[in-house]
Protein backbone atom coordinates (compact mmCIF):
# COMPACT_ATOMS: atom_id res chain seq x y z
CA UNK A 1 0.00 0.00 0.00
CA UNK A 2 1.50 3.63 -0.54
CA UNK A 3 -0.76 4.78 2.30
CA UNK A 4 2.45 5.63 4.96
CA UNK A 5 4.93 6.71 2.08
CA UNK A 6 6.33 10.34 3.40
CA UNK A 7 8.53 11.02 -0.34
CA UNK A 8 9.14 14.39 -0.60
CA UNK A 9 7.79 14.92 -4.39
CA UNK A 10 5.05 16.96 -5.75
CA UNK A 11 3.19 17.26 -8.86
CA UNK A 12 0.44 19.68 -9.03
CA UNK A 13 -1.71 20.23 -12.69
CA UNK A 14 -4.69 22.94 -13.38
CA UNK A 15 -5.99 21.48 -16.42
CA UNK A 16 -9.51 21.96 -18.38
CA UNK A 17 -12.46 21.69 -16.05
CA UNK A 18 -13.81 18.28 -14.86
CA UNK A 19 -17.28 17.64 -14.58
CA UNK A 20 -18.56 16.97 -11.28
CA UNK A 21 -19.33 13.72 -9.93
CA UNK A 22 -22.95 12.97 -8.95
CA UNK A 23 -23.39 10.85 -5.80
CA UNK A 24 -25.50 7.72 -5.96
CA UNK A 25 -27.67 6.69 -2.79
CA UNK A 26 -27.42 3.46 -1.30
CA UNK A 27 -30.50 2.31 0.22
CA UNK A 28 -29.13 -1.46 2.17
CA UNK A 29 -30.83 -1.49 5.33
CA UNK A 30 -28.67 -2.93 8.18
CA UNK A 31 -27.70 -2.63 12.06
CA UNK A 32 -24.47 -1.66 13.71
CA UNK A 33 -22.66 -4.42 15.17
CA UNK A 34 -20.52 -2.68 17.90
CA UNK A 35 -18.96 -4.41 20.67
CA UNK A 36 -20.96 -2.85 23.78
CA UNK A 37 -17.21 -2.59 25.26
CA UNK A 38 -14.44 -1.37 23.33
CA UNK A 39 -11.49 -3.28 22.32
CA UNK A 40 -7.30 -2.66 21.98
CA UNK A 41 -7.14 -1.74 18.27
CA UNK A 42 -4.00 -1.36 16.15
CA UNK A 43 -3.63 1.88 14.04
CA UNK A 44 -0.71 3.77 12.90
CA UNK A 45 0.45 7.40 14.60
CA UNK A 46 2.40 10.44 13.11
CA UNK A 47 4.83 11.83 14.72
CA UNK A 48 5.31 15.23 13.93
CA UNK A 49 8.63 15.68 14.88
CA UNK A 50 9.86 13.03 12.93
CA UNK A 51 7.87 13.11 9.90
CA UNK A 52 7.41 9.03 10.23
CA UNK A 53 5.09 6.99 11.71
CA UNK A 54 4.62 4.33 14.46
CA UNK A 55 2.16 1.55 15.63
CA UNK A 56 -0.01 2.14 18.41
CA UNK A 57 -3.53 1.49 19.58
CA UNK A 58 -6.21 2.57 21.47
CA UNK A 59 -9.36 1.33 22.87
CA UNK A 60 -12.36 1.53 20.29
CA UNK A 61 -15.76 0.65 19.21
CA UNK A 62 -15.66 -1.97 16.40
CA UNK A 63 -17.96 -1.09 13.64
CA UNK A 64 -19.18 -3.82 10.90
CA UNK A 65 -22.65 -4.24 9.19
CA UNK A 66 -24.95 -1.43 6.99
CA UNK A 67 -26.40 0.92 9.33
CA UNK A 68 -28.74 4.04 8.50
CA UNK A 69 -26.85 6.03 10.58
CA UNK A 70 -23.87 6.42 12.96
CA UNK A 71 -23.43 9.56 15.28
CA UNK A 72 -20.01 9.77 16.40
CA UNK A 73 -19.93 11.16 19.55
CA UNK A 74 -17.16 13.33 21.00
CA UNK A 75 -13.73 11.81 22.60
CA UNK A 76 -14.82 8.52 20.44
CA UNK A 77 -12.82 6.21 19.08
CA UNK A 78 -14.40 3.94 16.37
CA UNK A 79 -12.75 1.49 14.06
CA UNK A 80 -14.20 0.14 10.84
CA UNK A 81 -14.21 -3.14 10.03
CA UNK A 82 -14.59 -5.25 6.70
CA UNK A 83 -17.54 -3.85 4.44
CA UNK A 84 -19.21 -1.19 6.12
CA UNK A 85 -21.96 1.31 4.43
CA UNK A 86 -23.84 4.28 6.23
CA UNK A 87 -26.76 5.45 4.27
CA UNK A 88 -27.49 9.02 5.90
CA UNK A 89 -25.18 11.60 6.02
CA UNK A 90 -22.90 10.77 9.27
CA UNK A 91 -21.98 13.58 11.82
CA UNK A 92 -19.01 14.00 14.05
CA UNK A 93 -19.64 15.93 17.21
CA UNK A 94 -16.39 17.38 19.44
CA UNK A 95 -13.37 15.26 18.33
CA UNK A 96 -14.11 12.31 16.95
CA UNK A 97 -10.57 9.40 15.55
CA UNK A 98 -11.55 6.37 13.15
CA UNK A 99 -9.52 3.45 12.50
CA UNK A 100 -9.94 2.29 8.93
CA UNK A 101 -8.60 -1.58 9.50
CA UNK A 102 -6.60 -3.25 7.24
CA UNK A 103 -8.98 -4.31 4.48
CA UNK A 104 -11.89 -2.78 5.52
CA UNK A 105 -14.09 -0.60 2.80
CA UNK A 106 -16.45 2.57 4.93
CA UNK A 107 -18.89 3.77 1.86
CA UNK A 108 -20.57 7.59 3.71
CA UNK A 109 -23.08 7.25 1.32
CA UNK A 110 -24.06 10.81 1.91
CA UNK A 111 -20.63 12.09 3.18
CA UNK A 112 -19.42 13.09 6.78
CA UNK A 113 -20.59 16.18 8.36
CA UNK A 114 -17.44 17.89 10.09
CA UNK A 115 -18.31 21.19 10.65
CA UNK A 116 -16.33 24.08 12.18
CA UNK A 117 -15.65 23.29 15.73
CA UNK A 118 -15.70 19.39 15.19
CA UNK A 119 -12.56 17.62 14.59
CA UNK A 120 -12.30 14.47 12.59
CA UNK A 121 -9.08 11.81 12.82
CA UNK A 122 -8.56 9.48 10.42
CA UNK A 123 -6.33 6.83 11.07
CA UNK A 124 -4.98 3.75 8.92
CA UNK A 125 -4.19 0.59 10.62
CA UNK A 126 -0.62 -0.75 8.51
CA UNK A 127 0.54 -0.65 5.59
CA UNK A 128 -0.83 -3.41 3.63
CA UNK A 129 -4.52 -3.62 2.16
CA UNK A 130 -4.71 -0.50 3.12
CA UNK A 131 -8.65 0.64 5.24
CA UNK A 132 -10.93 2.75 2.53
CA UNK A 133 -13.14 5.63 2.98
CA UNK A 134 -15.41 6.80 0.44
CA UNK A 135 -17.41 9.97 1.09
CA UNK A 136 -20.14 11.87 -0.99
CA UNK A 137 -21.37 14.53 -0.26
CA UNK A 138 -24.91 15.85 -1.32
CA UNK A 139 -26.07 19.00 -2.28
CA UNK A 140 -24.00 22.01 -1.43
CA UNK A 141 -22.28 19.44 1.27
CA UNK A 142 -18.63 18.37 1.14
CA UNK A 143 -17.82 14.98 0.50
CA UNK A 144 -16.18 15.35 4.16
CA UNK A 145 -16.77 18.75 6.49
CA UNK A 146 -19.07 21.44 5.88
CA UNK A 147 -22.56 21.61 5.35
CA UNK A 148 -24.36 24.40 2.59
CA UNK A 149 -23.34 27.64 3.69
CA UNK A 150 -20.80 26.00 6.63
CA UNK A 151 -16.89 25.90 7.00
CA UNK A 152 -15.27 22.48 7.64
CA UNK A 153 -13.67 21.82 10.56
CA UNK A 154 -10.68 20.25 11.35
CA UNK A 155 -9.55 17.23 9.50
CA UNK A 156 -6.61 15.50 10.07
CA UNK A 157 -5.84 12.25 7.37
CA UNK A 158 -2.92 10.40 8.99
CA UNK A 159 -3.45 7.10 6.23
CA UNK A 160 -5.86 4.54 5.05
CA UNK A 161 -7.19 5.44 1.34
CA UNK A 162 -9.91 8.02 1.43
CA UNK A 163 -11.84 9.10 -1.62
CA UNK A 164 -13.96 12.33 -0.61
CA UNK A 165 -16.26 13.65 -3.19
CA UNK A 166 -18.45 17.17 -3.01
CA UNK A 167 -21.91 17.77 -3.94
CA UNK A 168 -23.28 20.58 -6.16
CA UNK A 169 -20.98 23.35 -5.06
CA UNK A 170 -19.59 21.77 -2.15
CA UNK A 171 -15.75 20.80 -1.66
CA UNK A 172 -14.29 17.21 -1.98
CA UNK A 173 -12.59 18.09 1.59
CA UNK A 174 -13.38 21.34 3.12
CA UNK A 175 -16.23 23.68 3.18
CA UNK A 176 -19.84 23.31 1.69
CA UNK A 177 -21.47 25.71 -0.47
CA UNK A 178 -20.52 29.14 0.84
CA UNK A 179 -17.88 27.66 3.35
CA UNK A 180 -14.68 28.35 4.36
CA UNK A 181 -11.70 25.01 4.03
CA UNK A 182 -11.28 24.71 7.75
CA UNK A 183 -8.13 23.29 9.03
CA UNK A 184 -7.34 20.26 6.61
CA UNK A 185 -3.82 18.38 7.47
CA UNK A 186 -2.70 15.30 5.67
CA UNK A 187 0.16 13.17 6.82
CA UNK A 188 0.22 10.88 4.84
CA UNK A 189 -2.33 7.80 3.24
CA UNK A 190 -3.50 7.78 -0.15
CA UNK A 191 -6.36 10.60 -0.92
CA UNK A 192 -8.30 11.45 -3.85
CA UNK A 193 -10.71 14.76 -3.50
CA UNK A 194 -12.86 16.18 -5.82
CA UNK A 195 -14.89 18.96 -5.77
CA UNK A 196 -18.55 19.60 -7.97
CA UNK A 197 -19.53 22.73 -9.55
CA UNK A 198 -17.15 25.40 -8.14
CA UNK A 199 -15.94 23.91 -4.96
CA UNK A 200 -12.34 23.25 -4.33
CA UNK A 201 -10.70 19.47 -4.13
CA UNK A 202 -9.24 20.35 -0.96
CA UNK A 203 -10.52 23.55 0.47
CA UNK A 204 -13.46 26.04 -0.04
CA UNK A 205 -16.67 25.21 -1.66
CA UNK A 206 -18.19 27.65 -3.84
CA UNK A 207 -17.47 31.22 -2.82
CA UNK A 208 -15.55 29.99 -0.17
CA UNK A 209 -12.16 30.53 1.17
CA UNK A 210 -9.55 27.53 1.16
CA UNK A 211 -8.85 27.29 5.06
CA UNK A 212 -5.56 26.11 6.32
CA UNK A 213 -4.36 23.15 4.30
CA UNK A 214 -1.09 21.49 5.49
CA UNK A 215 0.24 18.24 3.28
CA UNK A 216 3.10 16.58 5.01
CA UNK A 217 3.39 13.62 3.10
CA UNK A 218 1.21 10.62 1.38
CA UNK A 219 -0.34 10.70 -2.05
CA UNK A 220 -2.76 13.62 -2.55
CA UNK A 221 -4.87 13.84 -5.47
CA UNK A 222 -6.97 16.94 -5.31
CA UNK A 223 -8.77 18.36 -8.70
CA UNK A 224 -11.44 21.41 -8.75
CA UNK A 225 -15.03 21.40 -9.79
CA UNK A 226 -15.99 24.20 -12.48
CA UNK A 227 -13.50 27.77 -11.53
CA UNK A 228 -12.77 25.85 -7.92
CA UNK A 229 -8.63 25.41 -7.47
CA UNK A 230 -7.52 22.08 -6.97
CA UNK A 231 -6.17 22.84 -3.43
CA UNK A 232 -7.13 26.05 -2.18
CA UNK A 233 -10.28 28.03 -2.97
CA UNK A 234 -13.35 27.38 -4.50
CA UNK A 235 -14.82 29.57 -6.96
CA UNK A 236 -14.40 33.50 -6.33
CA UNK A 237 -12.77 32.11 -2.88
CA UNK A 238 -8.83 33.01 -2.16
CA UNK A 239 -6.73 30.23 -1.71
CA UNK A 240 -6.43 30.37 2.28
CA UNK A 241 -3.01 29.52 3.68
CA UNK A 242 -1.74 26.53 1.71
CA UNK A 243 1.58 24.92 3.27
CA UNK A 244 3.34 21.93 1.93
CA UNK A 245 6.36 20.45 3.70
CA UNK A 246 6.10 16.77 1.26
CA UNK A 247 4.23 14.01 -0.36
CA UNK A 248 3.00 13.57 -3.93
CA UNK A 249 0.57 16.23 -4.85
CA UNK A 250 -1.37 16.73 -8.21
CA UNK A 251 -3.46 19.47 -8.10
CA UNK A 252 -5.73 20.51 -10.88
CA UNK A 253 -8.03 23.39 -10.84
CA UNK A 254 -11.23 24.27 -12.45
CA UNK A 255 -11.51 25.49 -16.09
CA UNK A 256 -10.45 28.39 -14.62
CA UNK A 257 -9.02 28.00 -10.95
CA UNK A 258 -5.23 27.75 -9.83
CA UNK A 259 -4.46 24.13 -9.45
CA UNK A 260 -2.64 25.66 -6.05
CA UNK A 261 -4.19 28.66 -4.97
CA UNK A 262 -7.15 31.32 -5.80
CA UNK A 263 -10.93 29.79 -7.25
CA UNK A 264 -11.29 31.90 -10.02
CA UNK A 265 -12.58 35.30 -9.79
CA UNK A 266 -11.04 36.03 -6.09
CA UNK A 267 -10.85 39.57 -5.19
CA UNK A 268 -7.75 38.46 -2.91
CA UNK A 269 -4.81 36.13 -3.01
CA UNK A 270 -3.95 33.32 0.08
CA UNK A 271 -0.57 32.75 0.89
CA UNK A 272 1.10 29.62 -0.17
CA UNK A 273 4.73 28.52 1.32
CA UNK A 274 6.74 25.44 0.21
CA UNK A 275 9.49 23.66 1.39
CA UNK A 276 12.84 25.65 0.90
CA UNK A 277 14.20 22.74 -1.49
CA UNK A 278 11.79 23.22 -3.76
CA UNK A 279 11.71 24.08 -7.37
CA UNK A 280 9.02 24.91 -9.48
CA UNK A 281 7.70 25.34 -13.05
CA UNK A 282 5.49 27.35 -14.61
CA UNK A 283 3.12 24.94 -16.51
CA UNK A 284 1.89 21.60 -16.62
CA UNK A 285 3.86 20.22 -19.57
CA UNK A 286 7.03 18.90 -20.31
CA UNK A 287 8.36 21.66 -21.92
CA UNK A 288 7.78 24.36 -19.37
CA UNK A 289 10.83 25.93 -17.86
CA UNK A 290 12.24 25.71 -14.12
CA UNK A 291 12.55 28.66 -12.11
CA UNK A 292 13.75 28.30 -8.85
CA UNK A 293 12.20 29.58 -5.62
CA UNK A 294 12.81 30.31 -1.98
CA UNK A 295 9.72 28.53 -0.44
CA UNK A 296 7.00 31.07 -1.12
CA UNK A 297 4.96 32.32 -4.22
CA UNK A 298 1.98 33.46 -5.44
CA UNK A 299 0.08 32.03 -8.03
CA UNK A 300 -1.49 34.30 -10.57
CA UNK A 301 -5.07 33.25 -11.77
CA UNK A 302 -5.47 31.36 -15.37
CA UNK A 303 -1.87 29.83 -14.82
CA UNK A 304 -0.92 26.22 -14.75
CA UNK A 305 1.66 25.03 -12.00
CA UNK A 306 3.66 22.36 -11.27
CA UNK A 307 5.84 21.72 -8.55
CA UNK A 308 8.56 19.41 -7.97
CA UNK A 309 10.89 18.65 -4.58
CA UNK A 310 14.28 18.96 -4.93
CA UNK A 311 15.33 17.17 -2.01
CA UNK A 312 14.04 13.77 -3.14
CA UNK A 313 15.60 14.55 -6.74
CA UNK A 314 12.73 12.82 -8.74
CA UNK A 315 9.63 11.54 -9.74
CA UNK A 316 9.47 8.09 -9.49
CA UNK A 317 6.93 6.36 -11.88
CA UNK A 318 6.74 2.81 -12.75
CA UNK A 319 4.96 0.57 -15.69
CA UNK A 320 5.97 -3.03 -16.22
CA UNK A 321 9.42 -3.72 -15.14
CA UNK A 322 10.78 -0.33 -16.02
CA UNK A 323 10.94 2.39 -13.20
CA UNK A 324 11.18 6.75 -14.68
CA UNK A 325 13.08 9.19 -12.76
CA UNK A 326 12.05 12.80 -13.69
CA UNK A 327 14.31 15.12 -12.06
CA UNK A 328 16.70 18.00 -12.41
CA UNK A 329 19.90 18.13 -13.15
CA UNK A 330 22.57 20.65 -12.00
CA UNK A 331 22.02 22.85 -14.76
CA UNK A 332 18.45 23.07 -13.54
CA UNK A 333 17.21 21.27 -16.29
CA UNK A 334 14.51 18.76 -16.84
CA UNK A 335 15.97 15.13 -17.31
CA UNK A 336 14.30 11.83 -17.44
CA UNK A 337 16.51 8.25 -16.45
CA UNK A 338 15.33 5.03 -17.06
CA UNK A 339 15.90 1.83 -15.07
CA UNK A 340 14.85 -1.83 -16.04
CA UNK A 341 14.39 -5.17 -14.58
CA UNK A 342 15.67 -7.89 -16.49
CA UNK A 343 14.24 -11.46 -16.37
CA UNK A 344 17.28 -14.40 -15.68
CA UNK A 345 17.59 -16.56 -19.35
CA UNK A 346 16.09 -19.79 -18.66
CA UNK A 347 19.42 -21.27 -20.65
CA UNK A 348 21.82 -19.46 -18.96
CA UNK A 349 20.63 -20.34 -15.48
CA UNK A 350 22.70 -23.14 -13.94
CA UNK A 351 22.06 -25.51 -11.34
CA UNK A 352 24.06 -24.82 -8.11
CA UNK A 353 24.85 -21.34 -9.31
CA UNK A 354 22.22 -19.02 -7.71
CA UNK A 355 23.97 -15.89 -9.41
CA UNK A 356 22.91 -17.17 -13.10
CA UNK A 357 19.26 -16.98 -11.47
CA UNK A 358 19.47 -13.52 -10.59
CA UNK A 359 17.82 -10.43 -12.42
CA UNK A 360 19.53 -8.02 -13.78
CA UNK A 361 19.11 -4.19 -14.38
CA UNK A 362 19.84 -2.08 -17.05
CA UNK A 363 21.20 1.52 -16.52
CA UNK A 364 22.02 0.72 -12.57
CA UNK A 365 24.56 3.01 -12.64
CA UNK A 366 23.83 5.70 -14.37
CA UNK A 367 20.15 5.90 -12.53
CA UNK A 368 22.36 6.10 -9.51
CA UNK A 369 24.58 8.38 -10.41
CA UNK A 370 21.93 11.11 -11.94
CA UNK A 371 20.06 10.86 -9.03
CA UNK A 372 22.67 11.01 -6.79
CA UNK A 373 22.26 8.34 -4.88
CA UNK A 374 25.15 6.89 -2.84
CA UNK A 375 25.58 4.51 0.33
CA UNK A 376 22.70 2.25 1.40
CA UNK A 377 20.14 4.41 -1.18
CA UNK A 378 21.90 3.06 -4.08
CA UNK A 379 20.04 0.68 -6.27
CA UNK A 380 21.56 -2.66 -6.85
CA UNK A 381 20.60 -5.98 -7.83
CA UNK A 382 21.30 -6.85 -4.52
CA UNK A 383 18.03 -4.95 -3.20
CA UNK A 384 15.98 -7.02 -5.97
CA UNK A 385 13.33 -9.36 -4.35
CA UNK A 386 11.85 -12.37 -5.45
CA UNK A 387 8.65 -14.09 -5.22
CA UNK A 388 7.56 -18.21 -6.12
CA UNK A 389 4.40 -18.74 -8.35
CA UNK A 390 2.41 -18.63 -4.75
CA UNK A 391 3.53 -14.88 -3.85
CA UNK A 392 5.63 -16.20 -1.04
CA UNK A 393 9.17 -14.36 -0.87
CA UNK A 394 12.43 -16.37 -1.36
CA UNK A 395 14.06 -15.64 2.01
CA UNK A 396 17.38 -16.85 0.38
CA UNK A 397 17.11 -14.79 -2.73
CA UNK A 398 16.56 -15.92 -6.59
CA UNK A 399 16.31 -19.89 -7.12
CA UNK A 400 17.65 -21.84 -9.86
CA UNK A 401 14.89 -24.55 -9.47
CA UNK A 402 11.96 -24.70 -11.77
CA UNK A 403 9.00 -22.93 -11.41
CA UNK A 404 7.30 -19.20 -12.09
CA UNK A 405 8.69 -16.48 -10.43
CA UNK A 406 8.39 -12.57 -9.99
CA UNK A 407 11.91 -10.44 -9.63
CA UNK A 408 10.85 -6.79 -8.10
CA UNK A 409 12.72 -3.72 -7.26
CA UNK A 410 11.32 -0.92 -5.66
CA UNK A 411 13.15 2.67 -5.52
CA UNK A 412 11.42 5.24 -3.29
CA UNK A 413 8.68 3.39 -2.87
CA UNK A 414 7.90 2.39 -6.95
CA UNK A 415 8.01 -1.02 -7.39
CA UNK A 416 8.70 -2.29 -10.79
CA UNK A 417 8.44 -6.22 -11.60
CA UNK A 418 9.13 -8.73 -14.24
CA UNK A 419 7.44 -12.15 -14.17
CA UNK A 420 9.45 -15.22 -15.60
CA UNK A 421 9.68 -19.37 -15.72
CA UNK A 422 12.46 -21.59 -15.04
CA UNK A 423 11.18 -24.33 -17.44
CA UNK A 424 14.18 -26.81 -16.83
CA UNK A 425 14.90 -29.38 -13.93
CA UNK A 426 17.67 -29.45 -11.40
CA UNK A 427 19.56 -32.63 -12.22
CA UNK A 428 20.66 -34.82 -9.55
CA UNK A 429 24.12 -35.63 -9.41
CA UNK A 430 26.00 -38.68 -7.95
CA UNK A 431 29.60 -37.58 -7.60
CA UNK A 432 32.88 -39.34 -8.79
CA UNK A 433 35.15 -41.15 -6.74
CA UNK A 434 38.97 -40.83 -6.88
CA UNK A 435 41.08 -43.93 -7.49
CA UNK A 436 43.78 -45.34 -4.91
CA UNK A 437 46.40 -45.48 -7.46
CA UNK A 438 50.01 -46.78 -7.28
CA UNK A 439 52.27 -46.49 -10.91
CA UNK A 440 52.73 -49.12 -12.42
CA UNK A 441 54.32 -47.41 -15.95
CA UNK A 442 50.99 -47.78 -17.21
CA UNK A 443 47.38 -45.77 -17.93
CA UNK A 444 45.35 -45.96 -14.78
CA UNK A 445 41.83 -44.25 -14.27
CA UNK A 446 41.57 -41.43 -11.86
CA UNK A 447 37.96 -41.69 -11.10
CA UNK A 448 34.69 -43.75 -10.62
CA UNK A 449 32.26 -42.56 -12.78
CA UNK A 450 29.77 -40.57 -11.01
CA UNK A 451 25.81 -40.44 -12.53
CA UNK A 452 23.26 -38.02 -12.83
CA UNK A 453 19.68 -37.76 -13.01
CA UNK A 454 19.07 -35.77 -16.35
CA UNK A 455 21.69 -34.61 -18.36
CA UNK A 456 25.45 -36.18 -19.34
CA UNK A 457 27.99 -36.45 -16.78
CA UNK A 458 31.24 -34.86 -18.45
CA UNK A 459 34.99 -34.63 -17.34
CA UNK A 460 38.05 -32.93 -18.13
CA UNK A 461 41.82 -32.87 -16.61
CA UNK A 462 42.61 -29.26 -17.29
CA UNK A 463 40.54 -26.21 -16.98
CA UNK A 464 41.31 -25.35 -20.71
CA UNK A 465 40.41 -28.67 -22.36
CA UNK A 466 36.94 -29.73 -23.44
CA UNK A 467 34.60 -31.97 -21.80
CA UNK A 468 34.05 -35.41 -22.55
CA UNK A 469 32.23 -38.47 -21.25
CA UNK A 470 35.62 -40.69 -21.07
CA UNK A 471 37.20 -41.47 -17.91
CA UNK A 472 40.16 -39.52 -17.13
CA UNK A 473 43.46 -41.72 -16.74
CA UNK A 474 47.23 -41.11 -15.47
CA UNK A 475 50.09 -42.65 -15.72
CA UNK A 476 52.68 -41.39 -14.25
CA UNK A 477 52.74 -40.65 -10.30
CA UNK A 478 51.83 -37.15 -8.92
CA UNK A 479 48.49 -35.00 -8.63
CA UNK A 480 45.79 -34.46 -10.72
CA UNK A 481 42.62 -32.71 -10.71
CA UNK A 482 39.46 -34.05 -12.74
CA UNK A 483 36.97 -31.49 -13.45
CA UNK A 484 33.61 -32.67 -14.02
CA UNK A 485 29.93 -31.06 -14.71
CA UNK A 486 26.62 -32.44 -15.79
CA UNK A 487 25.77 -30.79 -19.62
CA UNK A 488 22.09 -30.31 -19.75
CA UNK A 489 19.60 -31.01 -22.39
CA UNK A 490 15.71 -29.71 -23.04
CA UNK A 491 14.90 -31.12 -19.95
CA UNK A 492 17.67 -30.23 -17.03
CA UNK A 493 19.68 -27.37 -16.56
CA UNK A 494 23.70 -27.54 -16.75
CA UNK A 495 25.32 -27.58 -13.77
CA UNK A 496 28.68 -25.46 -12.65
CA UNK A 497 31.80 -26.98 -12.77
CA UNK A 498 33.23 -29.24 -9.89
CA UNK A 499 36.37 -30.61 -9.02
CA UNK A 500 37.83 -33.97 -7.34
CA UNK A 501 41.53 -34.19 -6.01
CA UNK A 502 43.44 -37.56 -7.59
CA UNK A 503 47.01 -39.02 -6.68
CA UNK A 504 48.62 -41.38 -8.26
CA UNK A 505 50.96 -42.60 -5.38
CA UNK A 506 55.00 -43.64 -6.10
CA UNK A 507 55.73 -46.91 -6.57
CA UNK A 508 58.31 -48.54 -4.27
CA UNK A 509 61.73 -49.63 -5.64
CA UNK A 510 62.59 -53.11 -5.24
CA UNK A 511 66.42 -53.52 -6.61
CA UNK A 512 68.63 -56.55 -7.00
CA UNK A 513 72.43 -56.36 -8.26
CA UNK A 514 74.07 -59.01 -9.78
CA UNK A 515 77.66 -59.58 -11.27
CA UNK A 516 79.64 -62.21 -12.40
CA UNK A 517 82.56 -63.38 -14.43
CA UNK A 518 85.04 -60.43 -13.53
CA UNK A 519 88.54 -61.65 -13.82
CA UNK A 520 90.92 -59.84 -11.51
CA UNK A 521 93.27 -58.08 -14.32
CA UNK A 522 90.72 -57.36 -16.90
CA UNK A 523 87.50 -55.07 -17.48
CA UNK A 524 85.11 -55.01 -15.55
CA UNK A 525 81.52 -57.05 -16.53
CA UNK A 526 79.15 -54.40 -16.35
CA UNK A 527 76.61 -55.16 -13.55
CA UNK A 528 72.82 -56.74 -14.17
CA UNK A 529 70.06 -54.84 -12.09
CA UNK A 530 66.75 -56.85 -11.46
CA UNK A 531 63.66 -55.80 -9.49
CA UNK A 532 61.36 -52.83 -10.12
CA UNK A 533 64.26 -49.96 -10.78
CA UNK A 534 61.16 -47.31 -12.10
CA UNK A 535 61.90 -44.45 -14.48
CA UNK A 536 64.99 -43.00 -12.74
CA UNK A 537 68.83 -43.16 -14.07
CA UNK A 538 71.10 -45.92 -12.37
CA UNK A 539 74.64 -44.99 -11.35
CA UNK A 540 77.52 -47.33 -9.93
CA UNK A 541 80.30 -47.18 -8.15
CA UNK A 542 83.26 -49.24 -6.98
CA UNK A 543 85.22 -49.77 -4.03
CA UNK A 544 87.11 -52.50 -2.20
CA UNK A 545 85.12 -54.61 0.67
CA UNK A 546 87.24 -53.75 3.06
CA UNK A 547 87.66 -49.77 1.56
CA UNK A 548 85.53 -47.19 3.76
CA UNK A 549 82.75 -45.91 2.34
CA UNK A 550 84.32 -42.66 1.30
CA UNK A 551 86.62 -44.53 -1.33
CA UNK A 552 83.76 -45.22 -3.84
CA UNK A 553 84.82 -44.34 -7.64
Amino acid sequence: MKAFRNRVKTTVLALVMVACMVASVLTGFGTVEAKADQTPVQYAAYNHATGEFTTDSHNAYVITGNPDDLPLTDGQWYAFKGNVTITNRVTVSGTVNIILMDGCVFTASKGINVASGSALNIYGQGTINAGKLIATGGTGKAGIGGEVSGHGGTITINGGEVTATGGLEGAGIGGGSRGAGGTITINGGTVNATGCSYGAGIGGGNRGAGGTITINGGEVTATGGSNGAGIGGGSNGNGGTITINGGEVTATGGSNGAGIGDGYGASSHGTYVFDSGMIWFSSANDTSEYVWTTGTGTFAENKRYALVYKKQSAFMTASGSAITAKYIDESRNKQNINLEIKAPRDEEIIFGVDASAQAKLNGCENFNSALGKTGNEQVSESKIEYYNGNGDLLVGGASTAKGRYTARITVDGVTAAVDYEITKEDPAVNEPVATSNTYTGEDQPLITAGSTSGGTLKYRLSEDASFDIGIPTGKNAGNYIVYYKVEGNNEYKSSKVYSIDVEIKKANLNLSLTQSGWVKGEQSVSPVLGGNAGNGTVTYAYKKQSDGDNTYS
